[in-house]
């Protein structure tokens, strides 16, 4: 296996170019401004969480990682979307999520 190579339950992803096809990302400049960071945990019940740190409270689920995904990109356009209604300004993106494994 290559050092690239990410296995995951669920699926595998063989560099993060083919994760971010795989995603619906695109290199367009109006895409920068509209990245959200998301961490997936492959969580009980075999179901996806998916989670945008930066915006507090938006968290969703999936029974795959696709839906996950699709699921969370919702949660995420209709939570920016409660913002500027409410004539708030969204919190910057920070990508500050650390993630760490520990022995218990």
């Amino acid at each position: 296996m290559s050092p690239s190579r990410e296995e995951a339950p669920g699926g595998s992803m063989n560099s993060v170019a083919e994760l971010l096809e795989h995603t619906g990302w695109s290199r367009s400049p109006a895409t920068a401004r509209e990245l959200r960071q998301v961490v997936l945990i492959h969580g009980a019940d075999d179901f996806w969480v998916a989670e945008c740190p930066s915006l507090p409270g938006c968290v969703s689920e999936g029974p795959s990682r696709d839906a996950a995904i699709a699921n969370v990109r919702a949660a995420i356009s209709d939570h920016l979307a409660a913002l500027q209604q409410a004539g708030r300004r969204p919190p910057p993106e920070r990508y500050e999520t650390l993630v760490l494994v520990l022995p218990v």
